[in-house]
């Protein structure tokens, strides 16, 4: 039970995020040396703290990205590019129509018409 107390205030108090694996290590053979564990309770320490820094990491990204997601939509730049990018669709939109009808006319009035028989 105090073996997990610990874990937590450590996982709390180093600020996983931000630290590195040389790092972890150091603080891992810190804490090991401190707390009397055996080599393999270090080894075993670190690779926790190890996964818990990835883990911390990627929700730390998760999160900046989110909100920095949130905050450019409502930038005024990024809703005129949004109303530009809808305009552009629909005038493309109809640009396409308006070529195909102008192919399909076009093959209506360039349609072959049937050869004349010659008598020899």
């Amino acid at each position: 039970m105090s073996d997990n107390l610990l874990k937590k205030g450590i996982y709390l108090g180093l600020g996983l995020a931000s630290l590195t694996k040389d790092k972890l290590a150091a603080v891992a053979a810190e804490v090991a040396k401190t707390a009397k564990l055996s080599e393999d309770e270090g080894r075993k320490l670190a690779g926790e703290l190890e996964t818990e820094s990835q883990k911390a990491q990627e929700q730390l990204k998760a999160q900046v990205d989110s909100l920095v997601e949130a905050a450019t939509k409502r930038l005024p730049c990024c809703q005129k590019l949004t109303a530009i990018e809808h305009r552009l669709a629909k005038l493309e939109t109809a640009i396409n129509k308006q070529a195909a009808a102008a192919t399909e006319a076009a093959a209506e009035e360039t349609e072959p018409v049937a050869p004349a028989h010659h008598k020899k």
